[in-house]
């Protein structure tokens, strides 16, 4: 199945910390270049959400961007605040100030009192809690972007068949054109040395005529390119990514055109020719999107 590489998927999500959006935006490259925008609270995630689009997708340049909008509820400084022991630490400080001989009015500073340890209480349930959410959402967006990968792939499938097979009409026109192109260089060779006063060599005129025929001769290229079309039909009914495959198989097709055009005996094969190239630079843009 053939999958392009252009795709957009999100997806939201509702946990206790409050709602995740997450989308994922994918455009052609060469290789899978991954960019990650994330909040630092799931910031622990970053690696296992590149292993996770890594398994799915194989090129393309990969922005995923993960949002936690926190629900009214929820706490905005995303601190847990244990006022049990930030009392007690502000009794134990007033103790000491009194040891210390402050007077009664002496009252600690707030920072000292959060910083003090196990004033601020994170919850690790809750952080785990967060990251799977995150990475459920994660995989949601990955599957609506293959889904959005897959759909445009078959039009481009669709499309590279179309063109292939138009290849392969004008082969066969080229293949049965053969013949009389060289019978027309023939006949205007032999005029042109009817035209010449002086007696020619016969066995010379043949060798001539020989070298003359060779370099019209297409037969070559044209059962490459027949090659090339039969490959791409391969290609194209592979489950796995073949985008690579694709780009070299276009190069190859070009480079056999432009040798066919470069020998062309007649008019018909050039327009013939013409066409060929055309059909082939459509399918080389279509190749840049897959993957």
């Amino acid at each position: 199945m053939l999958n392009s590489m252009t795709a957009f998927g999100n997806a939201r999500a509702t946990c206790p910390s409050g709602e995740l959006t997450v989308e994922i935006r994918c455009v052609n490259h060469r290789y899978l270049d991954i960019s990650l925008r994330t909040p630092e609270r799931v910031r622990a995630t970053e690696h296992a959400i590149r292993q996770a689009i890594s398994k799915q997708l194989s090129r393309g340049k990969v922005e995923c961007v993960v949002r936690l909008e926190r629900s009214p509820s929820t706490n905005q400084s995303g601190l847990d605040i244990s006022e049990t022991v930030a009392r007690e630490v502000v009794n134990a400080l007033k103790t000491v100030a009194n040891i210390a001989g402050h007077d009664a009015s002496y009252k600690p500073d707030p920072a000292t009192v959060l910083a003090w340890p196990g004033v601020l209480a994170n919850d690790p349930e809750d952080h785990d809690v967060l990251n799977a959410s995150v990475m459920t959402c994660v995989g949601d967006a990955i599957a609506a972007v293959v889904a959005n990968r897959q759909r445009e792939g078959a039009a481009i499938a669709e499309h590279l068949h179309a063109r292939n097979a138009e290849i392969d009409a004008i082969l066969t026109q080229l293949d049965a054109r053969r013949p009389q192109v060289i019978a027309n260089q023939r006949t205007r060779l032999e005029t042109r040395l009817a035209e010449l006063a002086a007696p020619l060599e016969q066995t010379r005129v043949e060798q001539e005529w020989v070298m003359a025929a060779q370099k019209l001769d297409i037969d070559e290229e044209l059962s490459r390119l027949k090659t090339h079309v039969a490959e791409l039909t391969h290609a194209l009914s592979q489950p796995k990514p073949v985008g690579r495959r694709l780009d070299f198989l276009m190069q190859e097709f070009n480079r056999e055109a432009n040798t066919v055009g470069s020998k062309s005996g007649d008019s018909e094969t050039t327009a013939l020719t013409v066409d060929l190239k055309v059909l082939i630079e459509q399918m080389r843009e279509q190749v840049q999107n897959v993957e």
